[in-house]
């Protein structure tokens, strides 16, 4: 048998080989994505499922790689051109990494269980890929022998020429990704503004969160503008909220008779108002001796932000009527009136 043939025989074998332990591979992988799958765990179905390819290719490489070696008429030129083959295999494992980073993206945002984070999965998972795929040109340009000094400063120029033409875009893009992983702000929570800016929020989006306002009307706040606010979240970390009553009675009153009063009164009010908390004691706290009156507050709780002002509203008209029944004595400032002259008038 010549060397050549005996080579061949070799060389072939080690191909086999290669192809068999490839797609033995991708077999086990798909098994064990079915495995996964059944089991529930979707982030390891989804991993093994994309990691068929990279893996089969990288064993396909090896083998190539390992045959061709052993030709002699092809040994020399495919040691001088290593090169190429470690470009490709960087590639099959930069694309196992995107697939990756992505799929872990798309399982953490999905475990958070917020519709406005999920529609935007798709974008950040886009941006997170690109910039990995960026990255890994460059390396594997530089494994090939490209001079990349001249590309990264390419590139240097033209990011800062995108960076400053999109400056406000990227600011609130990243801000956008900032509140909707810090959760600190989501849809639906009623939110207050330090700029006096108040109501529920909509969406919060790419460029801008949307306020709906009580007037029934959105404000959009940039993204950067809101991070940089200080914001009062009255659904966190509960939706309940604490309604208090300011009042004020005569220096003549009965204070144990205005407390029991009031209590009596917002109990009656918190039993039949939708909204109410009912597991809260209504509580009476006497504030101040104020110049010509006694000021107190009855606190209740609704069960939300939108229930808080019917149960003012229904409280406020019951205790007025026990106030008045009870000889409860209201407190109303004295306006002195002075009558106009009619030539102060001209």
């Amino acid at each position: 048998m010549t060397q050549l043939a005996s080579e061949l025989i070799v060389s072939g074998s080690i191909l086999f080989i290669t192809i068999f332990i490839a797609v033995l591979a991708a077999k086990l992988l798909a098994r064990a994505s079915r495995r996964f799958h059944k089991n529930g765990n979707e982030l390891m179905c989804g991993f093994t499922r994309d990691l068929k390819v990279p893996a089969g290719g990288l064993v396909l490489i090896a083998g190539i790689h390992t045959a061709l070696l052993k030709l002699t008429s092809c040994s020399f030129s495919v040691s001088l051109n290593d090169k190429w083959f470690v470009a490709a295999a960087t590639l099959l494992v930069v694309y196992a990494i995107s697939k990756g980073v992505s799929l872990a993206i798309r399982w953490y945002i999905g475990s958070q269980g917020d519709p406005t984070l999920s529609s935007h999965t798709s974008v950040y998972s886009k941006i997170v890929v690109s910039a990995i795929w960026v990255f890994a040109s460059v390396l594997i340009l530089d494994q090939l022998g490209y001079k990349i000094t001249t590309i990264i400063a390419g590139l240097g120029v033209a990011g800062l020429a995108v960076g400053l033409g999109l400056q406000d875009t990227i600011a609130n893009l990243f801000s956008g990704f900032y509140l909707m992983m810090d959760r600190s702000v989501r849809s639906g929570d009623y939110i207050k503004l330090d700029s006096g800016v108040e109501g529920f929020v909509d969406v919060v989006g790419w460029r801008n969160t949307r306020i709906k306002v009580w007037s029934n009307n959105l404000v959009l706040v940039p993204n950067s503008k809101l991070i940089q606010s200080v914001i009062t979240n009255c659904t966190l970390p509960s939706p309940s909220v604490l309604v208090s009553v300011p009042c004020r009675i005569s220096y003549g009153s009965d204070l144990e008779k205005v407390e029991r009063v009031a209590v009596e009164a917002a109990k009656e009010v918190m039993a039949r108002v939708p909204g109410a908390d009912t597991g809260f004691e209504p509580l009476v706290r006497f504030k101040e001796f104020g110049e010509s009156c006694i000021n107190f507050a009855v606190t209740m709780r609704s069960v939300d932000v939108d229930s808080q002002y019917l149960l003012q509203h229904e409280f406020m008209k019951a205790l007025h009527k026990r106030f008045i029944g009870e000889g409860i004595e209201i407190f109303l400032p004295h306006y002195s009136c002075q009558p106009l002259n009619r030539g102060d008038a001209e």
